[in-house]
């Protein structure tokens, strides 16, 4: 179980041992008779955690009427960066700031389990004090490809521990799975050719993905345990699967037939292919309403978007868009409840949510930026999404309704998320530096 509340323990070493626990919500240490900040002991010090730009801070400040010194700080971990630290000529006033320690994590492992060592004198008794402090959780961004190759990820396995990417490790796209700390890389596809991954069955036993050679597409599932790759659909031209139905039967692709894009729906039961949407517009399948009974998708006419939805028979299609915009939709949510997409209404380039009948709008980014969505969920009721900030991509997250914006990315690199984790405890993103890279974000001590 993921303890969900951050927690910092200290350990006071001063003319015998004193053992403190303290516990830290959002980064405010609170201890001592529930005075919050405090660390009781013969020498009063008082904590101050607070998070800025990415790296955990505690400021150290004396308490009532003690005047102490910060001599020295030290960490066997070499992922600790500390702020410069000034040793005053004169003893402290009180309640003086003795020093603003700077915790940088970029580079931490994330075990949370670091420790700083932290001395103190008191020029009134002469007295040294050493003070182990455990590292404080907080979001942890981890480069996990770490290579020259060009990577994008495509998705978290359902339990986790994987990701699901493509690489041009060999020279070609092709498809790998690896550990959430880039171990573990495994080559899955066995045959040649460009390849592309749609995703994971809902279980976790298979995986589907795709390949282009000369002018003949194949779709392959691959299943996880044994290693079998098996090819379930092998067409000539341009016939791309965009999802896979939650009991991993059914696969949703589109195809390109004289120059127009169509949907058909590929039952692996039957090995059958079904018409879905065939009409003289484009038209672009996204994926499956959780339960697999219909399709979304949206239909392009002169570079105007609508959503629809439609029944995995093809049938009872119904508009989900209002017509106030150009709408394309990126996710949906596990409950069922909520589609996130993109619009262009009000003059604007912003994110929205809305519910499978499109009767349920709101909105969730309202600025001048350009906003592109990339998931939703409802387990933590957050919408994940890009957002331009000065030429560059950058990774935020918010409520539905736009309140508690998180700015979770401050890169010179273009930075491009991907998608949530099922509990929402991890983001996957990619960043556009001399390669692309794969990164993933810890968020599980804000959730």
């Amino acid at each position: 179980m993921i303890d969900k509340k951050p927690h910092l323990s200290f350990l006071l070493i001063l003319m015998g041992m004193v053992f403190l626990s303290v516990s830290c919500k959002k980064n405010e240490l609170a201890g001592g008779s529930e005075k919050e900040g405090l660390v009781l002991s013969p020498d009063f010090v008082s904590f101050d955690g607070y998070n800025e730009n990415g790296a955990v801070q505690i400021r150290f400040t004396n308490y009532e009427d003690s005047r102490l010194f910060i001599t020295k700080i030290e960490s066997d971990d070499p992922a600790y960066s500390f702020s410069a630290l000034s040793i005053p000529d004169t003893i402290p006033a009180l309640g003086s700031i003795l020093s603003d320690i700077s915790m940088d994590y970029q580079l931490f492992d994330g075990t949370d389990t670091a420790k700083v060592k932290i001395y103190v004198e008191s020029p009134l008794y002469a007295d040294t004090v050493t003070l182990l402090v455990r590292g404080p959780k907080k979001v942890v961004t981890r480069n996990v490809s770490k290579n020259s190759f060009n990577e994008i990820p495509i998705a978290f396995s359902p339990d986790e521990k994987s990701i699901l990417f493509i690489s041009n490790e060999s020279g070609k796209d092709e498809v790998y799975t690896m550990g959430l700390r880039g171990e573990n890389r495994i080559k899955l596809n066995k045959s040649s050719g460009s390849f592309g991954a749609v995703g994971y069955s809902a279980d976790g036993s298979s995986i589907v993905y795709y390949s282009k050679l000369d002018t003949t597409t194949t779709i392959y599932s691959y299943e996880i345990q044994t290693g079998n790759e098996t090819v379930v659909l092998q067409y000539q031209g341009y016939n791309i699967p965009v999802a896979v139905s939650d009991d991993g039967k059914k696969i949703i692709y589109n195809k390109l037939i004289n120059s127009q894009l169509d949907i058909y729906l590929l039952d692996l039961d039957i090995s059958t292919s079904i018409p879905i949407a065939t009409t003289d517009v484009d038209e672009i399948g996204v994926l499956f309403e959780p339960g697999d009974e219909r399709i979304l998708y949206y239909e392009s006419i002169e570079n105007v978007n609508q959503m629809y939805k439609v029944r995995v028979s093809g049938t009872d299609r119904r508009e989900i868009s209002d017509g106030a915009g150009s709408d394309i939709p990126y996710a949906a949510s596990q409950d069922g409840k909520k589609i996130v997409f993109y619009t262009d209404r009000l003059n604007r380039r912003d994110v929205y949510l809305t519910n499978w009948d499109g009767n349920e709008l709101t909105q969730t980014t309202e600025n001048l930026r350009y906003d592109l969505p990339a998931d939703v969920n409802s387990n933590i009721k957050k919408v994940l999404y890009m957002s331009a900030i000065n030429s560059n991509y950058e990774v935020f997250e918010s409520s539905y309704d736009g309140t508690n914006e998180r700015r979770l990315t401050e890169a010179t690199q273009l930075d491009y998320p991907v998608c949530y984790s099922n509990s929402g405890g991890y983001i996957l993103f990619y960043r556009q530096d001399s390669a692309l890279q794969i990164y993933v974000i810890d968020v599980r001590s804000l959730r």
